[in-house]
């Protein structure tokens, strides 16, 4: 047996080992995670009976499950098995991408942690699981020509900014404008605090309330509570530009850099967040390529998170949502190189 040959079977022995893994995980969350990971379910499930019709995001989820099948009274193994459908799937397609992907030591260090964030988050009916197919599992097979990838992601991204979350398709914006301009990065942080100013300062006129009261009115009632401990507090009320402006920089801190540690919970984002960063930079340096527009709009979103997301649960949740979109920069079939030698 040739040596590429050995390297392709220990790559594939290695995804049944996490395959195996997250079926065990995924079939026991309910009995492993506390209750408020299935809040989101919850809600779902209530919306798919026509319990709750109050709330346009519940109904549109709902919506795509009653779609596709899935019932409201339905055992919590089937949407489960489901889950694990979905990362079989994208599993396969990245070997069909990179067939030694599972031995490369930076790729299964950061395929861990997200397969951990995947049993927790996207093995139920979700929001952030329906934003998985869209945004994530989809575009990830469009793999023809990097151009064809972007494009497809960023009809993803509109397609689920128009009927979900808003805020995805201004975090495209600001993707758009700092890829335009990755030849000139030392500007970036002057676009950036340009583009957030524009938008808290729209957003106030038009709708009469600040913006950064978004995150304030999530956490109202979770201050000190012992399930919020990664919340994401303001510093100063939000009566004018300037303490708006300074809440966000405070916020864009706290997702960037662990400057208030007040739980272990909080290690996992940043360890997930730095990982990301370390493969990032590795892969940079080794490969002497531009900065690939999947890692500038990663960039361009947790900008963005700076302003709605409550706390770092929340963030990391979401941010897990892109991880097709990190592994396709990672990876390009047998011609990836920028990671050479990192192999098991």
């Amino acid at each position: 047996m040739q040596e590429k040959d050995i390297r392709r079977r220990d790559s594939f022995l290695i995804f049944l080992i996490f395959l195996l893994g997250v079926i065990v995980l995924s079939l026991f969350t309910r009995e492993i995670l506390p209750a408020k990971f299935f809040n989101d379910n919850y809600f779902i499930r209530q919306s798919m009976s026509g319990a709750l019709t109050m709330d346009k995001l519940y109904e549109r989820t709902a919506h795509f499950y009653l779609l596709i099948g899935m019932h409201p009274g339905d055992e919590y193994h089937i949407e489960q098995l489901f889950g694990i459908f979905l990362y079989l799937v994208f599993a396969l397609q990245v070997l069909r991408r990179d067939q030694t992907f599972f031995i490369r030591v930076p790729f299964i260090w950061i395929w861990g942690i997200w397969s951990l964030l995947f049993v927790a988050y996207f093995t139920q009916m979700g929001k952030d699981q329906l934003a998985f197919i869209i945004v994530g599992l989809i575009p990830f097979f469009f793999q023809t020509s990097k151009k064809q990838f972007v494009v497809v992601t960023t009809i993803s991204i509109i397609i689920y900014g128009i009927v979900l979350r808003t805020y995805w398709l201004l975090a495209l914006g600001i993707a758009v404008v700092l890829y335009f301009s990755k030849k000139k990065k030392v500007v970036w942080p002057i676009e950036i605090i340009g583009i957030i100013v524009i938008v808290i300062a729209l957003y106030t006129m038009i709708s009469g309330e600040p913006v950064m009261n978004i995150r304030d009115a999530v956490n109202l009632g979770r201050i000190d509570s012992v399930d919020a401990s990664s919340l994401i507090p303001s510093l100063v009320a939000n009566d004018n530009l300037v303490n708006q402006v300074i809440n966000y920089v405070y916020a864009l801190l706290i997702l960037i850099v662990p400057i208030k540690l007040t739980a272990v919970s909080q290690l996992v984002y940043y360890f997930w967040l730095y990982s990301i960063v370390g493969i990032s930079i590795k892969s940079k340096l080794a490969s002497g390529r531009n900065v690939p527009f999947q890692l500038v709009f990663f960039i361009s979103f947790l900008i963005t998170q700076a302003i709605f997301e409550p706390d770092l649960g929340s963030a990391m949740r979401h941010q897990a949502v892109l991880m097709p979109m990190i592994l396709w920069t990672f990876t390009d079939g047998n011609k990836q190189e920028a990671l050479k030698g990192g192999d098991l």
